[in-house]
């Protein structure tokens, strides 16, 4: 842990030009050539869905990093890495999720980020595609703070209908 954690950090601002839209960033806690990320607590799904766009917009600016993040939950430290991913790669990705950003705009988007982070996990270790949408609704109502309980999910949307093409395209 201490090896990551120095006095020293640099920042970088940048802009990108994607395909049809305009992404503007700032990293911070640069240090040599890694990004780190730390968080007094558990990780939560959303803190990681942010680690990754910082990293992919990172690596698409060119900067060819590592995102290394360090939480502290109930027990130990734990530590995870992404390594880099090529440029133009990462301008793909990115623009798939600004792509999803913007028609979220018109369209709300069903991503709540532990019960899509379940769907995507599951398909991992499942082979059907309703057996990971059962495991992505029990997370929905799983853990001391369910998104089910969360008042924008849940007046934007009805799990498990809304657990549908779009939301497995997206997640």
């Amino acid at each position: 842990l201490q090896k990551h954690l120095t006095d020293v950090t640099e920042s970088y601002t940048g802009q990108l030009e994607l395909a049809e839209h305009s992404v503007q960033g700032q990293l911070n806690n640069l240090v040599d050539s890694s990004a780190v990320y730390y968080r007094c607590g558990a990780l939560k799904k959303s803190h990681l869905l942010e680690i990754w766009i910082n990293h992919l917009f990172a690596n698409a600016s060119g900067l060819e990093i590592e995102s290394i993040s360090i939480s502290k939950g109930k027990l130990k430290a734990k530590v995870g890495h992404l390594k880099p991913v090529n440029q133009s790669e990462a301008l793909q990705h990115l623009n798939e999720l600004a792509n999803l950003f913007t028609g979220s705009v018109r369209q709300p988007l069903c991503f709540p980020p532990e019960t899509a982070f379940s769907y995507v996990e599951s398909m991992q270790e499942v082979t059907s595609i309703e057996d990971a949408k059962a495991i992505a609704e029990g997370q929905w109502d799983k853990g001391g703070f369910p998104e089910s309980n969360d008042p924008y999910w849940s007046r934007l949307f009805s799990i498990p209908r809304d657990l549908d093409s779009k939301f497995v395209e997206s997640a």
